[in-house]
């Protein structure tokens, strides 16, 4: 069988750090940007017009530098096109000596070393536009990252559903969209965890923003009819939304029943302890800290005037949910209708470096300190191992892999 990437990872504590997205690879080898980030790259790039239209509104004159921040960067792959395209809208306004200042947000031990590299790349807008600044920080962005009225542009990416402020332990599942119906108590505290962190991220950024400045939040998401993932919801179909596929229109979103990610990953965690691989107490202390929230979750801290994000200056101009196919699926799809091939082996190969570029980190920071750093990645390799081998027997098309993707725009009111 075939073994994902584990390269030699220091604890950062020692063991048991869960709620951190820790990248396991080898720094500056631009991984997650070949992995995870082939399908965020094409979520971004589909929505450029959309921030385009806003961006026009933006006002540029006012600036004697024109400031772009991008929240959970990672190694800038994802967003480096959309970064281009806000670049050349303002140089168009002012000029091509006119400074842009580009931030990167992400946590400290995040993959720095690749995104420096692909800045240095002759490719990058860095080596296309004169008098250009990236820059980074590893402030966490559930602090204020930059003074006030910095930003002119805020993006983040498939970053908000980790939670910040949640303090629970899945006793018999790692990811919330697993958690049992009747366990109405955990629900609670994940859903609440989920409203301050979304609120705390807001109420940040409205600080942030200069006046007249816009937000831009694309988060995984969920439909208001079923509120986990994995649930089943109330009618026996879920909503029509729309859909982004090549040569596909607006159909229903797949997303219950069958196999999915998050459960075939839960379900191989399982596995290992029972072949005593791991531990009970290392299968319960694994907890994903993340949340998918719903269009009215996302939505609902600008529906009323008295609201805090309201009267920090923060108003909604755009929010919609698309529902965006998995690029792995797309890329076996094509070659079966063009050439005929079930190439199997390729989808599965892209399916477990992808999702393993996000999950990783939790499963092993809930393995025993005691554990040395290469029964670990034996023990990682042996979970995505499973992983693959169920991928293989499921045929693609049955398999659960469209994501929600909630689109949001905030403008910050003029002083």
């Amino acid at each position: 069988m075939r073994k994902a990437m584990s390269v030699v990872v220091p604890d950062p504590d020692g063991g048991g750090q869960t709620n951190a997205h820790l990248p396991f690879w080898e720094p500056g080898s631009g991984h997650y940007g070949n992995t995870m980030g082939q399908y965020s790259r094409a979520v971004v790039d589909d929505c450029q017009q959309l921030v385009l239209s806003f961006l026009a509104s933006v006002p540029v004159e006012k600036s004697a530098v024109f400031t772009v921040a991008d929240y959970g960067a990672n190694d800038g792959y994802s967003s480096m096109q959309l970064m281009e395209s806000i670049i050349r809208h303002v140089k168009k306004k002012r000029g091509e000596m006119f400074p842009v200042q580009v931030i990167y947000e992400d946590q400290e031990r995040n993959d720095f070393n690749s995104l420096f590299i692909r800045l240095l790349d002759k490719s990058s807008f860095k080596s296309k536009f004169p008098h250009v600044y990236p820059m980074a920080t590893n402030i966490n962005f559930y602090e204020q990252c930059v003074p006030d009225g910095t930003c002119d542009v805020i993006f983040t990416s498939m970053t908000t559903h980790w939670l910040h402020s949640l303090d629970v332990k899945f006793k018999d599942c790692v990811f919330f969209s697993s958690l049992k119906d009747d366990d109405t108590d955990t629900q609670k505290k994940v859903r609440q965890a989920a409203e301050h962190d979304w609120v705390l991220f807001l109420l940040h950024r409205a600080r942030e923003l200069k006046p007249g400045g816009i937000m831009v939040v694309l988060s995984l998401s969920a439909f208001d009819e079923y509120r986990n993932a994995g649930s089943e919801p109330e009618t026996p179909s879920p909503p029509k939304c729309k859909k982004k596929s090549r040569g596909d229109g607006p159909v229903y979103h797949q997303g219950v029943g069958g196999n999915d990610v998050r459960r075939d990953l839960d379900a191989a965690w399982r596995t290992l302890r029972d072949r005593k691989r791991i531990t009970q107490e290392e299968f319960e202390h694994c907890t994903s800290t993340s949340d998918v929230r719903t269009a009215r979750e996302i939505t609902a801290p600008f529906e009323t005037v008295t609201s805090p994000v309201r009267e920090a200056g923060l108003s909604m101009i755009h929010h919609d949910q698309i529902v965006y196919p998995f690029v792995a699926k797309e890329v076996w799809r094509d070659r079966f209708r063009k050439d005929g091939v079930d190439d199997r082996k390729t989808y599965v190969k892209n399916m477990t470096s992808a999702h393993r570029a996000w999950s990783e980190s939790t499963f092993r920071g809930s393995l025993s300190r005691m554990r040395s750093v290469e029964e670990k990645n034996a023990i990682l390799d042996e979970l995505y191992d499973i992983f693959e081998a169920g991928l293989q027997v499921v045929d693609p098309e049955d398999y659960n892999t469209d994501y929600i993707i909630s689109r949001l725009v905030v403008r910050k009111g003029s002083s």
